[in-house]
């Protein structure tokens, strides 16, 4: 594994990257993110708004709610990747990415 080894700037590089993603995503930022790298993994731990459409369809409508959700995460990965190459010269082996509903985190996983 090659080890990432990242400054401060390149840390507020990457936390502007994944909230400008998400803004351009769902509207607005997060209220909270941690950019952690280990060994060839940066890491985005981040408290998140729930967005009031995919609210209100988790009670009656919960498989397409699902399906909605999966769909967005996907496009953020990918304009996350777009962005990382563009701005950082970063080209990740993947993206990883997970959200919980019931505490509004999310955490997604580079490995470079």
């Amino acid at each position: 594994m090659n080890e990432c080894k990242i400054t401060a700037a390149d840390r507020k590089q990457l936390f502007e990257i994944y909230n400008a993603v998400n803004k351009n995503i769902y509207g607005f930022g997060t209220n909270d993110v941690k950019v952690i790298t280990v060994d060839n993994l940066i890491i985005f731990n981040a408290h998140h708004n729930r967005v009031p459409c995919l609210r209100a369809l988790e009670e009656n409508y919960f498989t397409l709610k699902e399906s909605v959700d999966a769909a967005i995460m996907q496009v953020f990965k990918e304009q996350l990747q777009e962005q990382l190459s563009d701005k950082m010269n970063l080209h990740p082996k993947a993206i990883l990415r997970d959200y919980s509903a019931d505490t509004l985190i999310a955490v997604t996983v580079i490995v470079l």
